[in-house]
């Protein structure tokens, strides 16, 4: 009997055991799912004074766009401005948490749907839950001044720095101007980097790809460095 009680104790420990280590693979793997990849703002680029964003616990710098040029002002377009952008990687579920100057309150956003849960924090902060990837708008006075949100999938095989048929573009502030971009070519901006230019597509298979930012606002409307 005694032989029996010390081999049943011994299958509740290894039971407990490898119970213990399923959770433990378990939760592992959660945390390897539930990543996020931010993409820090190039030194001497501006960010924007209007909102503060985290993604997952990380900072995720924030920038702003011009949208309104001359032709435009005081027209039916004019909501007031300049908007304010943030972009970031993610897989699985990710916390987001918005802090402004600016009274939050009211804040909509849209489209609803992109979000699992919005808290109201207090006046200033916003707290939201994204079940993956969304793109959507936080509007706290619907048009005016509002934050775009780009939630995007992880990357998967980016293309690398000297590859065959790439026009790349690493972290930092590029003078670009006018990049032509011709048959069975890729344009890759990483993350990070602020590309200011056009581009000029010239021919088929043409692949403009990455997370960076092409910037187009050293130019007044139409006057750049290609036609549009």
């Amino acid at each position: 009997r005694r032989t029996t009680r010390i081999k049943t104790r011994t299958l509740q420990c290894f039971l407990t055991f490898l119970l213990a280590l399923t959770l433990a693979v378990a939760e592992s793997a959660g945390r390897a799912a539930d990543r996020v990849v931010t993409y820090p703002a190039p030194a001497g680029e501006p960010v924007s004074g209007d909102y503060e964003v985290t993604a997952g616990g990380q900072k995720v710098d924030v920038y702003t766009a011009r949208v309104l040029d001359p032709p435009f002002a005081g027209k039916q377009w004019d909501f007031g401005g300049p908007y304010s952008f943030a972009n970031f990687d993610v897989a699985g579920r990710v916390t987001v948490r918005i802090t402004s100057p600016r009274s939050l309150r009211n804040t909509v956003i849209r489209p609803q749907a992109a979000v699992a849960s919005m808290t109201v924090e207090d006046d200033h902060t916003l707290v939201l839950t994204l079940d993956g990837p969304h793109k959507f708008s936080v509007e706290p006075e619907g048009r005016k001044g509002p934050l775009l949100l780009f939630a995007n999938p992880l990357e998967e095989n980016p293309p690398q720095p000297g590859a065959p048929n790439v026009i790349y573009f690493g972290p930092g502030i590029h003078q670009a101007n006018k990049i032509t971009v011709t048959s069975n070519q890729t344009l890759y901006l990483a993350g990070g980097a602020v590309v200011k230019g056009g581009v000029l597509a010239q021919g088929d298979n043409i692949r403009i790809a990455g997370r960076g930012i092409l910037d187009g606002s050293d130019w007044e409307w139409r006057k750049g460095p290609t036609p549009n």
